[in-house]
């Protein structure tokens, strides 16, 4: 069970928004993996594997444009 601002992806969640995992905040930019997995732990979080980003990133394996359908929708 994934929480309120997390996506379940069945073997694993992931957050909704790039960090800071926030609507409508701008993502962390300029970090390092490093960065990523201490903000990741201050949070009992992780960075998600190569393979988790992508199924992500094309919509659980559905193979779309964007994770959210082919239809890019700007914030």
């Amino acid at each position: 069970f994934c929480m309120d601002n997390m996506i379940d992806f069945g073997a694993y969640c992931m957050d909704k928004y790039e960090a800071p995992n926030i609507l409508g905040v701008k993502p962390f930019s300029y970090q390092t993996a490093y960065d990523g997995e201490r903000w990741c732990a201050s949070l009992n979080k992780r960075l998600c594997t190569e393979n988790e980003w992508i199924n992500s990133c094309s919509g659980n394996g559905r193979n779309f444009i964007y994770p959210y359908g082919n239809t890019h929708q700007p914030y």
